[in-house]
Order: C-alpha cells, then structure tokens, then sequence
C-alpha cells in the first residue's frame, strides 16, 4: 500500500492538522483531589451504556471514538460513532504508544490533537453548578495534555481548552497554558451559551491580547459550541436515512465555521489585535473565496461607515495547519486576495540544513480567486505551492487573521477514517 510514509521525500515533515484522542477512563478521577472524586468526569454505566458524567449529569456516550476498527478496517459514522462499543474502535483512538506506531506508518511528523468528552470548546461543562469542579475539569484535562506533548518530545500537539463562562479565568488559564508550552488554545465559538458575552463583543479583548502576546493560536474546532451542535442535528430533513443524515450534518459544520470567520472580522477583532493569529479547522477552504467576495460586498451594502473603518478578506490566509511545531516560524500575507489550495495531502514543514524549520507545501497547483482587477497581478494555476510560499516568504510580515485549517487526519490519507474522532 503507498502511504505518505513512501511518497513523502527526505527532510519533509509531514503535519496533520487536525485529529483526535480518545479520553481515558480515569484521566480526571486519578487527578482530581479527594473531595471531588465522585463529582469529576468519569464514566458510569447507564442502561447498559458506556457515559461520561459530572456532577451527577450525563453528557455523552463514553466511545471508543473512532471510525477504525481493531483490524484497521473503516465503518460508517452511524455505525462506528454511535453503536459500537468502546472495545470495538482502533486502540490508536486513545492508547498514545498505539497513535505513534500509526503514525510512524503513514509517514506523519506531527499531530494537532482536539478535545472529545468535553466537546469540542468544552461545551459539555454547560450544565455543571459548582464552579471549582468546572475549573477542574478544565485544568485536568489541560494539565494532561502538556503530559502527552511532554511525553512525545511534541510530536503530538494536543489543543487545551478555556474556561468560557468566564473572560477572566480564560486569561488566566492562557497564561498557564503558555507557562506549560503547550501551542495555542482551543475555544467555543458561542460563549454565550455557557454564560458569557458572544465573543462580538469587546469584553474578550483582554484575552484576545493575551493570546497575541504570548503567540498562542486561537483554533475554533466545527462543531465547538452547543448552538453549533443544535444546528448539526437540524440540516438533514428528518426523512433522510440514517446513514445520510451524519453526511449533511457533517457537510454543512463545515459552512458554520464560515459564520465564526465572518463574525470575528466583521466585530474589528483583528484591527484590534494585529498578532492574533486564529484557526478553523476542520472546516475546508473551498467557500473562503465566495464568503470572501460576498463580505466586501455586503458589508458596505448594509454598514458604509462599519466597512470603512476595516478591510474584510485582507486577514485571511491558508495555514501550515495552524500549529508550531518543532520552534518553527509560520508567517502568511497582508492583503486581499485569497489563496487556496487543492492538494490532498497534508501543508508540511522542510527541514533545512540549519535545522530550522520553514514553510513548505504539497507541489500541487494553487487555485487564486480575487475579483478585483489589481489582483491580477498574482500567479493563477500553474504555480506550485512550493513556488508560491518562497514568494510569500520573500513579502514576510507577520499573520494578520484567520488561517483555515485542512483536515488531514493520517487515516484520511490512508485509509479514509479517522482515529480517535470526536
């Protein structure tokens, strides 16, 4: 079978730019101090089923969370995700000795890992009263993901979350995220409805500075917020099958990270903070031209003196998957044109001789789409990527917003499932 590991050339480094992993049963109860052993996350078994509870709450099926199976075979979403048990999934799915071997396989360098039993911005807290047993959850959880990337000298690069039902743990929580090395921060895009201000508003900036400050990545996950969530379960019309619903469900996550791209710029986040670097990920770039073009248009439509305080599609640009791994230096482009690309395999790192990193890409042609005249200055298809990075490297100047992350799970590449999905 060819994988990455036998196409990839030598001092590439291959990045997968979004994946998963498992939780364990025990990672908050063997943590958590005595008082709240028994109120912590943990898994019971309810009505023969494997859940996850806090607080005496259950918040979700307690999976193996994976699309593979213990002989590497794939199965549907519907099968996988919501019938098996958690002995049937892959043991890469949360067994970190197991990922790396599978990844050894398939050539991959490094992984940015997401959340899963708390839900991808950590939604599933929504419901929990006590506010130090929220906390908790939080920091244990965090705590154990600076132990995995410790632990695999940072070939793994596991995303922490913030406590978003308060601004101001959240700043605190960053500060000891940066102290611990871990490589950016995972986030809700609807903190409203854990209690806080939608994220519109200018009461984040406080964490918005502190992430530009200390170079953490801000990554918003489809799929990261109880309101996105309720949307994934109303896009299919009820009488489709129950095999296709997870189909349209999945397809149009992808759309609604739109919504989180247009809000953040419309709202002046990045005017205000140049060095913010934020990530959709999972979420694709094939719509990042149109919304794009329908932004600057609808913008001074509807809001002529919003629109001429900033310039919409200028602050977006597609990532080397959005992390850092390795101490390398990730730059992208101020302005407004827009780049994407249609390779299927992962955004990697070359490895020079000097033994820093710098951007690479797959030598795939670069699709270019700006419908202003002046842009037509830019390459068009038929410039590979490679090209058009050292170009891009050659302008420098720091990211100003949103990098759009490709899924590129290695089991994708190989074998199209995933590990330890959420």
């Amino acid at each position: 079978m060819t994988t990455l590991a036998s196409e990839t050339p030598e001092r590439l480094a291959v990045l997968d730019a979004d994946s998963h992993l498992t939780d364990v049963d025990d990672l908050w109860t063997k943590r958590a101090p005595a008082a709240y052993k028994d109120q912590i996350l943990h898994v019971e078994n309810i009505d023969g089923e494997r859940t996850w509870v806090v607080e005496g709450l259950a918040v979700g099926k307690a999976g193996g969370g994976s699309t593979i199976d213990r002989a590497g075979v794939k199965h549907p979403f519907q099968e996988s995700m919501v019938e098996w048990d958690f002995e049937r999934a892959h043991m890469g799915a949360w067994d970190i000795d197991t990922r790396l071997e599978v990844l050894d396989s398939m050539g991959i360098q490094h992984q940015v890992l997401y959340p899963n039993a708390l839900g991808l911005g950590g939604q599933a807290l929504a419901d929990v009263k006590d506010p130090v047993l929220r906390n908790l959850c939080v920091e244990i959880f965090n705590d154990s993901r600076a132990e995995i990337q410790s632990r695999t000298n940072n070939r793994l690069l596991p995303m922490p979350i913030l406590p978003s039902w308060d601004i101001d743990a959240c700043v605190r929580e960053v500060q000891r995220i940066s102290d611990m090395g871990l490589r950016g921060v995972n986030m809700t895009s609807d903190p409203q409805d854990l209690g806080s201000p939608d994220l519109a508003n200018r009461a984040w900036d406080p964490l918005w500075e502190a992430c530009a400050d200390l170079e953490l990545p801000v990554h918003f996950h489809i799929g990261s917020s109880l309101t996105a969530m309720n949307f994934f379960g109303q896009y299919f019309w009820e009488s489709q099958h129950e095999y296709v619903k997870p189909a349209i469900g999945g397809a149009m996550l992808f759309i609604g990270n739109a919504r989180v791209v247009i809000n953040t710029i419309f709202a002046g986040v990045f005017d205000r903070h140049p060095k913010l670097k934020m990530v959709s990920v999972e979420s694709g770039i094939g719509w990042v031209p149109f919304i794009l073009e329908t932004m600057d248009w609808e913008l001074p439509e509807n809001a002529p003196a919003q629109a001429a305080e900033r310039n919409t599609s200028r602050r977006i640009g597609t990532p080397p998957c959005g992390s850092r791994p390795g101490g390398a230096t990730f730059r992208s482009w101020s302005t407004r044109s827009v780049r994407t690309t249609s390779c299927s395999r992962p955004t990697s790192l070359t490895r020079p001789a000097s033994g820093r990193s710098r951007l690479s890409t797959c030598t795939t042609p670069w699709r270019h789409f700006d419908p202003r005249p002046a842009a037509r200055s830019w390459p068009r298809t038929g410039t590979s990527s490679t090209a058009w990075a050292e170009r891009v490297f050659a302008r420098g100047g720091g990211l100003r917003g949103v990098w759009v992350g490709v899924h590129c799970d290695p089991s994708v590449a190989a074998r199209g499932g995933a590990l330890g999905d959420g």
